[in-house]
């Protein structure tokens, strides 16, 4: 890490937070949430009405906390990409919930997980998360030209997905 690189984007420094955070460090986790609350929280909002979103991103917090003992930080090398899979799941069961909510509510959040996880994660990570593309690289174990041309690929797929469902909505108002 050079000297003008803040810690928190250098990927051992997040490794050995994570480590000391499956360990029990409660100033680890904390310091690990700080970095990655707002994104989590702008990536569940995406999903769910307003009044469910802090409710879901507390049990991917619980959740996290939790699994973060059985954690293997020599594979797991990103916290908010690892974050990002509990969410997911966390964000299917809360559809399930939520089955005969609005569907416009959802739209956006449902275009977001449709797409392939790698695509999902990579938006979520420069967008939500305010990542550099060579964070995101770095974070995914890719490289910048892969993240490129990913989030170009994404942001076309949601694009043409988003296209179509206002096409059938402005039928079904018709």
């Amino acid at each position: 890490m050079s000297a003008r690189t803040p810690a928190w984007t250098d990927p051992d420094h997040e490794v050995e937070t994570m480590r000391a955070a499956s360990g029990g460090d409660h100033l680890a986790f904390a310091r690990l949430f700080f970095r990655s609350s707002r994104g989590v929280l702008a990536y569940v909002a995406l999903s769910l009405p307003p009044d469910r979103v802090e409710d879901v991103t507390r049990r991917i917090y619980s959740r996290a906390w939790v699994e973060l003992s059985l954690l293997d930080t020599n594979v797991v090398r990103s916290f908010d990409a690892w974050l990002l899979a509990i969410a997911d799941e966390e964000l299917v069961a809360a559809d399930a919930e939520l089955a005969e909510a609005n569907l416009a509510t959802l739209a956006a959040g449902s275009l977001l997980r449709a797409l392939p996880e790698l695509h999902r994660q990579t938006l979520a990570l420069r967008f939500l998360f305010g990542r550099s593309r060579d964070e995101v690289a770095t974070a995914l174990g890719e490289s910048d030209e892969h993240v490129a041309q990913v989030e170009w690929q994404a942001l076309a797929q949601l694009s043409a997905a988003r296209f179509a469902v206002d096409q059938v909505e402005d039928a079904q108002a018709a």
